[in-house]
């Protein structure tokens, strides 16, 4: 149920030839009400904000990305696809983030996913937001090459750097993936390490992109600013780079994200084209595309409820640890290991943590895995 207004515009979106993904894409109102279907799928929002770099091409992003994304194949699952139109901004910048909070929270409630078309990056503070209300700390996943926002233009202070460097109970764990050492303050990085978060520099991501996939399905939000990928790919990102992930890996990180059961929002930020759209407004729809695939193709894992295609591996260890239990969903081949908790909360002693193969293949070696000693911090 929709309880007050959601700031909604309606937007002119394209008629495109068959076998687009346009033609499975239809206008929602929110006089409509929210839909009554058995699978809900992915509503998808424009968000024409650009006061926080005072960049006026980040406003044209959402109906340039809209365009080039209703004009790609059609996807073969059955999924339904919403456009909820555009997020009308509020009076401030934190209206504008409390705005999109609420609508995420609105559908997501309902069990609906949404796709967030920027913008400029800060609006992942909106994202951050819509989670805090969770009664379970939140984790979410974050893709640039820089760790933190520059100041705002306005003068408004940097909400998503306040609540990354603060002390906020809300987020239980973060993961930023493709920050460039040359853009990074070593003082930044140890104060997000002393919070047990996980930071993958590009170079690392790059050199095995599936190992990103387990930071991706178990969070509850992620984004990706065009600012990561490289200046060959993304020329017209809001801060090009020389470095960075290519086209490909992008849509790879997108898709992850997609087939994330948890994610409940994912937002595109840093399109600084305007029109006509060029190279970075089709690669930016392609990111959208894939991650609209992974949401299609979810197969709603849950290796402590479904067991019949669960597989449970012990692995016996020397010294301190007796054992290490991982499992793995024989559909997907995807892992999960088990983490003891120090004492029991609301009896339960245990969690289980998305991993890849190369940990149980560590455990094997008689090596703990770094995913299993972080975690091991984190969880009380």
């Amino acid at each position: 149920m929709i309880h007050g207004p959601l700031y909604l515009t309606p937007t002119d979106l394209p008629v495109t030839p068959e076998e687009t993904l346009g033609r499975q894409i239809r206008t929602w109102r929110q006089e409509e009400g929210l839909p009554e279907v058995e699978n809900p799928g992915i509503v998808l929002l424009g968000l024409p904000e650009d006061r926080y770099y005072g960049r006026g091409n980040l406003a044209l992003s959402p109906m340039a990305i809209r365009w080039q994304l209703y004009h790609l194949a059609d996807l073969r699952h059955n999924t339904t696809f919403l456009d909820a139109g555009d997020l009308t901004p509020g009076e401030t910048l934190q209206a504008t983030y409390d705005r999109l909070s609420t609508i995420i929270r609105t559908f997501s409630s309902a069990g609906w996913t949404i796709l967030i078309l920027g913008g400029g990056s800060d609006l992942v503070a909106g994202q951050y937001l819509a989670l805090e209300e969770k009664q379970s700390r939140a984790q979410m996943v974050f893709v640039n090459n820089h760790l933190e926002l520059p100041p705002a233009s306005s003068g408004d202070s940097a909400d998503w750097n306040h609540f990354l460097y603060g002390n906020h109970s809300g987020l239980l764990h973060y993961t930023h993936i493709g920050h460039q050492a040359h853009y990074t303050s070593f003082k930044k990085i140890d104060l997000l390490r002393n919070k047990h978060y996980d930071l993958i520099r590009l170079s690392e991501a790059r050199s095995g992109i599936e190992e990103t996939e387990p930071f991706f399905r178990d969070a509850d939000a992620a984004g990706i600013s065009m600012n990561a990928l490289r200046y060959a790919d993304a020329p017209a990102s809001l801060q090009p780079s020389p470095n960075g992930f290519s086209g490909e890996e992008a849509c790879q990180l997108s898709f992850y994200a997609g087939l994330s059961d948890r994610i409940k929002s994912f937002g595109i930020y840093d399109l600084d084209e305007g029109t006509p759209p060029g190279i970075t407004t089709r690669q930016a729809a392609q990111i959208a595309w894939y991650f609209l695939e992974g949401v299609s193709s979810r197969l709603k894992e849950d290796p402590a409820r479904n067991s019949g295609n669960i597989k449970k591996y012990i692995v016996p260890m020397d010294g301190k640890h007796s054992e290490l239990v991982f499992y793995k969903c024989m559909l997907s081949d995807r892992w999960w290991m088990e983490i003891a908790h120090a004492r029991a909360s609301r009896g339960k002693n245990k969690t289980l943590i998305a991993c890849s193969l190369s940990d149980y293949e560590k455990a094997c070696r008689q090596e703990i895995p770094d995913r299993w000693w972080k975690w091991a911090q984190v969880i009380p």
